[in-house]
Formats: structure tokens, sequence, C-alpha cells
């Protein structure tokens, strides 16, 4: 009896982990999409401000 719910409960661990994945895929999917989103957006301002977005340290020397 105990290798039957052993058994069983093997299967129910399974299938969650299943279930995890697929949430760990779609969220990753996810984060890439808006990532993409962001640094096309960035790039769009860097262009239509000349680059005076970008946080450079100026190397002026004297």
């Amino acid at each position: 009896m105990g290798c039957i719910i052993s058994c069983i409960s093997g299967i129910f661990q399974c299938i969650a982990d299943c279930i995890m994945a697929i949430v760990g895929l779609v969220a990753g999917c996810i984060e890439c999409i808006v990532a993409a989103i962001a640094s096309c957006l960035a790039g769009i301002a860097d262009c239509l401000t000349c680059g005076a977005c970008r946080s450079r340290r100026s190397s002026k020397v004297g």
C-alpha cells in the first residue's frame, strides 16, 4: 500500500514541477519582451536627444 501512495505522490510532484516550469517559461518570455521594449524606447530617446540622455562621466583634464 505504501508503494502505491508513493507512486501517486511522485506523479503529483511531477505534474506540479511541469506546471512550475511552464509558469517560469511564461515569466521569462514576458521579462524578455519588456526588456526589449524598454531598450527600444531608450534607443529612441537617445536618438531624439542626440545622446544627451546618456549618463557619461566627463573626463576633462585641466
